[in-house]
């Protein structure tokens, strides 16, 4: 296995990953109305399995994915930056709003009410 196709792959395998996990739980609560736990848990452990299983026959298939290595690796490094970024300073969005205290980051959670 080659270093630069591994790091291809698994940067295809990370956006895919996030995407099915959040695909799934707004399609299926949108059509339901509610979160549902052992839903959420399930899609999540489907997805990681579909997503380790792309990303095995990437790393090993007869495909260019090495040519890919540069922006692969970029994208990595911006899937770092906005992950520490938005742990802190998250955007006013529903997608990184706290559905208990309605805050935004980490510390909206920490913060107690009344």
């Amino acid at each position: 296995m080659h270093f630069r196709q591994y790091v291809a792959a698994k940067c295809i395998g990370l956006y895919t990953l996030m995407g099915l996990i959040i695909g799934v739980f707004y399609a299926y609560t949108a059509l339901t109305g509610r979160n549902i736990v052992w839903v959420d848990i399930l899609s999540s452990l489907l997805s990681v399995i579909l997503v380790q299983a792309m990303t095995y026959f990437g790393e090993t298939g007869d495909n260019r994915l090495e040519d890919f290595f540069a922006p692969a690796l970029m994208l990595i490094m911006l899937y770092y930056l906005m992950f520490f970024s938005f742990t802190i300073y998250p955007p006013k969005a529903a997608l990184f709003r706290d559905p208990v205290g309605g805050g935004y980051g980490i510390t909206a959670g920490m913060v107690k009410e009344g």
